[in-house]
């Protein structure tokens, strides 16, 4: 009786704990992440870099809810750069873990008209690479309608980014495997167009086995105390 009221309060304990944070990018601390050319600002209207607080720069850009530092970037090409820009993260391990789960802060300056402004060729595409192979694309901020070509307001999958940062998360779990690798593929060539993005993670659900050998070690443990 005792053992088995044991197995239930271990089973309790890990479905509670089961959501794991797998990778978390804050951009407060070291950067977990590679640039393909170096972060760069001209002090107005084209960067790509990281920064921080209520970011206002040259009367271009401001961004509303800032979690502390952040990622942003405008106008990519303007300073000579080949787009697109490419930001890998680190790989980090997934091994005996399912359900995953990408997620994001977002947030898009208006114009300095105040009209929305990607253009239907502009985008910021996020895929990942499991186990060391070819990235695939799970989800991208582009023109939110597709059949306007011109100053059309950016959207995440289909939902509207604003100039308040907000999360949006995507499902990614038919993906399994032991390592996962994460990038952002930036290709915003014009002024007014940009991004912010901030506290990118993926978490995941231990796998069913990995649960079991958790509530059993902790079965064990309580019969040792004995």
């Amino acid at each position: 009786m005792k053992i088995a009221m044991m197995m239930a309060a271990a089973g309790i304990a890990t479905t509670a704990a089961a959501q794991t944070d797998l990778f978390a990018e804050d951009f407060e601390g070291a950067d977990q992440f590679s640039t393909s050319v170096l972060q760069f600002s001209d002090g107005g209207g084209d960067f790509w870099f990281e920064t921080g607080g209520a970011f206002s720069t040259g009367g271009f850009v401001e961004y509303f809810g800032a979690d502390g530092n952040f990622f942003n970037g405008m106008d990519l090409d303007g300073e000579g750069a080949g787009l697109p820009l490419i930001q890998t993260f680190d790989t980090f391990n997934i091994g005996g873990f399912t359900g995953l789960e990408f997620s994001i802060d977002l947030a898009e300056d208006d114009s300095s008209d105040g009209s929305e402004d990607f253009d239907d060729i502009d985008f910021v595409a996020f895929e990942y690479s499991l186990d060391g192979g070819s990235f695939v694309e799970f989800a991208r901020v582009g023109s939110i309608d597709v059949n306007v070509p011109f100053n059309s307001a950016p959207a995440f999958n289909g939902v509207e980014v604003t100039n308040e940062f907000a999360t949006f998360s995507v499902d990614l779990a038919g993906v399994v495997g032991s390592t996962l690798a994460v990038r952002a593929v930036w290709n915003l060539n014009s002024g007014d167009e940009d991004l912010a993005i901030d506290n990118v993670t993926v978490t995941g659900i231990p796998a069913p086995a990995s649960a079991a050998l958790l509530g059993l070690g902790g079965l064990a443990a309580a019969r040792r105390r004995r």
